[in-house]
Parts: C-alpha cells; sequence; structure tokens
C-alpha cells in the first residue's frame, strides 16, 4: 500500500498489534487495537505534515490504509472547543489529499467541560464528520478503539 503524503516523514508504517497516541505535554492517551494487523501509518500534523501557522492544526493522523479510514486525534488539556476547531481545521487543509477516506475525528482530554459540549464549533464538527461518513469520539484520560 501507498502512503497518502509520501513527501512528508512518517512516525510508522507497518502492521503492529498495539498504537499508543500521546502529547509530551499531557498524560493523556489514544490507543487503538489492531488485531487483523492492518497496515497503519501514523503522521505527526502540527509543525510536522503542516507546518505550524496561526490556526492549529490536531496532532496526529492514524491512518488505516486497508479500510481506508483515517483517524484524526487531537489530545488536549480541557478546551474540547478548541480541540473541535483544530481537527476542523486539519480536515480543511488534507481533505483533497484523503479523496475515498472515512474520516473520523477523536479528543482525548484531561477533562471536560460541561458547557462545552453545546459549544457550536463542537456541534459543527460533529454534523460535518456524520456527512463524511464518520464520527467524532471523545474521551478523557484514555480513548480506546480497535482499527
Amino acid at each position: 500500500m501507498t502512503r497518502v503524503f509520501s513527501d512528508y516523514s512518517h512516525e510508522f508504517c507497518d502492521n503492529r498489534p498495539n498504537v499508543v497516541l500521546s502529547d509530551h505535554k499531557s498524560r493523556c492517551e489514544y490507543r487503538g487495537t489492531n488485531p487483523l494487523r492492518k497496515e497503519l501509518v501514523h503522521y505527526r500534523i502540527d509543525g510536522h505534515v503542516l507546518p505550524s501557522s496561526a490556526n492549529k492544526k490536531c496532532d496526529h493522523l492514524l491512518m488505516n490504509l486497508p479500510d481506508q479510514r483515517a483517524y484524526f486525534v487531537e489530545i488536549k488539556g480541557s478546551d474540547l472547543t478548541q480541540a473541535a476547531k483544530q481537527i476542523n481545521q486539519t480536515i480543511n487543509e488534507l481533505s483533497p489529499q484523503l479523496k475515498g477516506y472515512s474520516l473520523e475525528a477523536r479528543v482525548v482530554l484531561t477533562k471536560v467541560n460541561s458547557p462545552d459540549l453545546r459549544a457550536s464549533d463542537y456541534l459543527k464538527l460533529q454534523k460535518r464528520m456524520k456527512a463524511l461518513g464518520g464520527s467524532l469520539e471523545k474521551a478523557t484520560s484514555v480513548y480506546n478503539e480497535k482499527l
């Protein structure tokens, strides 16, 4: 399988059984299990695939190549609204290269403030992900999922 962003460095491209994505500023983790050992590619986004700028991007892009599923992952403190904005901005910039992929959004937070769940940026991203054939999921501290 070919990588979508072949011009950019990737963290890994293999069929490992477990994936753990984190951020050095947080104790939160995204954990994916890959029991069928599908080929996965992981990219760091903000400052790597996409240059850092005033518009912040999400932290990670994890791609399941055989299933053509792309997971945008943001590890955040407690600002769910900002996380939604960052994922939305990243999708805006990378979606042309991801034609044919189902897009998923994942946010892992240290805590979720109750009013954040009704924030317009979060609700807009939730609606957008559904229209793209995916979903927006969030968790506190650790998010586990089967890839």
